[in-house]
């Protein structure tokens, strides 16, 4: 994604202009929509060539200064300002952002970093701009401090001007958080258009939030859930479109040690075939660990392969396209049907990505829909969590990874880059949540759902089918079963 916005900035200047006052990827029910129909409105931030607004990309230190110029100073000429007087040695005369950085460093929002540079392209933290906005909105003088001191309690001032106003959107999880562009657009809009009722964090508040989802560590963690997950799998009525195939099967059982999901792998929505391969009707014997715990060392996933099981009982994939181009990312290839999955080349349906459509009412802010399981056991959850006690406010968590080559022609794993801190998750894209337990969570981008397993794996799930030791039975008294599907059926591991 690096690359890619940089290519945008070279060609638009910053962000390109879009004539659309809604943008088809921020819904109508979206935390920051009025927020993004405001600013762009004043042609502070706008859409990108593809008409999107990409609610959930972070912003860039210098793409962050043009909106604040566009903001507070908008009658200021750029031109005034003396170019051979800027310390920074990577901003460079022909740059897009050059004039800008200039504005804001004689202007007192920036200062840059021990080494004379302003970075640039690095995304911006909480605190940066809540330091750059208190500065261009009125806050008396100006910090001596640079912009990456980060630690101690310097930016508390700041903090508090813009509580004050309400500025700080309950939505940000902590201190040095990145910022999205729709967390921006909303602090934009509070302060520009002077909006101070809205729900907002304090100091203490992020404190607390930070509290919540910080310091906790491998020894620190408590196993995932252990309960029978059971009622976490939704009922696959036979949908009247497939009726040139099988209806579909799904039966979950449990003893002491997993789950068992077992399955046809038909789904229980309209198949649509996007490439060239049919729906083939399949056997999946699935064993999920009942209690995980993280282990000292990640494992990495399989290129192509399941790496968990969703609620419907079909496959979730890795975030790599089967064969050409070159195992490259199948949800920026645009090759996912409505429901975000596609068939292999022996006809075996999966997902990529989160398959939303298999709840009527929307994902959004639901902190307890669980998507999957793992094979380690750990879940998969919608991208939500509470940010207090009561979840009187819901957090959006990201993704920790940043494209940092084409994602279309080379494989997934040499196109991104995991960066620590960049997001809220930890490289296989899962954290451990306030009450100790670790969970995964299906972000907006990539890898989408996991990208290596921080539990232990079991094995007999690395295959399509389930290993040598396991077989159908019917009825069996010690396993606690829940029927789904067309016709009830579960199984066990087989007795000694």
């Amino acid at each position: 994604m690096k690359l890619l916005i940089a290519f945008w900035l070279v060609v638009c200047g910053m962000w390109c202009i879009d004539s659309h006052a809604v943008f088809p990827d921020v819904a109508e029910y979206h935390p920051h929509v009025g927020a993004i129909d405001y600013v762009q409105g004043q042609k502070i931030v706008e859409g990108f060539p593809d008409g999107n607004f990409q609610p959930d990309w972070t912003v860039s230190r210098s793409e962050f200064v043009k909106m604040v110029y566009l903001t507070a100073y908008p009658e200021r000429d750029l031109r005034n300002c003396n170019l051979r007087l800027l310390p920074y040695t990577d901003v460079a005369y022909e740059d897009w952002f050059t004039h800008y950085v200039c504005f804001s460093h004689f202007e007192g929002l920036i200062k840059g970093y021990p080494d004379n540079t302003f970075r640039p392209l690095e995304k911006i933290t909480l605190v940066e701009a809540v330091k750059i906005l208190s500065i261009a909105f009125g806050i008396e003088g100006s910090s001596d401090q640079r912009d990456y001191e980060v630690s101690g309690v310097w930016f508390q001032e700041y903090v508090d001007y813009l509580a004050a106003r309400g500025a700080i959107p309950r939505q940000i999880m902590a201190f040095e958080r990145k910022v999205t562009r729709a967390q921006a657009a909303e602090m934009i809009y509070r302060l520009h258009a002077g909006v101070s009722d809205l729900n907002s964090h304090t100091y203490e508040t992020l404190v607390r939030a930070q509290d919540r989802f910080g310091g906790f560590t491998l020894e620190g963690s408590t196993p995932s859930l252990g309960i029978c997950p059971i009622d976490q799998f939704i009922p696959v009525p036979h949908d009247e479109a497939n009726e040139a195939y099988q209806p579909p099967k799904l039966a979950v059982g449990c003893d002491n040690t997993f789950a068992y999901v077992s399955g046809n792998g038909i789904p229980s929505f309209p198949f649509e075939m996007t490439n060239k391969y049919d729906l083939v009707t399949q056997d999946y014997r699935w064993s999920i660990p009942r209690s995980s715990r993280l282990s000292e060392e990640v494992t990495k996933l399989f290129p192509t392969a399941p790496v968990g099981v969703a609620v419907d009982g079909l496959p979730l994939y890795s975030p790599a396209e089967e064969g050409r181009p070159n195992f490259a990312d199948p949800v920026v290839l645009g090759r996912l049907d409505q429901c975000s999955g596609q068939t292999t080349a022996q006809g075996a349906y999966h997902y990529h990505f989160r398959p939303d459509c298999l709840w009527e009412d929307s994902v959004l802010n639901q902190t307890d829909r669980v998507i999957g399981y793992a094979f380690d056991g750990f879940p998969i959850m919608a991208p939500y969590v509470c940010g207090d006690d009561a979840c009187d406010h819901i957090l959006k968590v990201h993704s920790s990874y940043v494209a940092v080559s084409d994602p279309t022609n080379r494989p997934s794993w040499d196109a991104y880059e995991y960066q620590p801190g960049y997001g809220d998750l930890d490289e296989c894209n899962g954290m451990i949540g306030p009450d100790g337990r670790y969970r995964y969570y299906a972000t907006d981008t990539f890898p989408y759902l996991i990208n290596c397993y921080r539990g232990e794996v079991e094995k007999s799930n690395l295959k399509h089918t389930v290993g040598p030791g396991f077989k159908y039975r019917q009825n069996h008294p010690s396993v606690h079963t829940r029927f789904l599907g067309h016709r009830r059926e579960e199984y066990v591991p087989e007795e000694d």
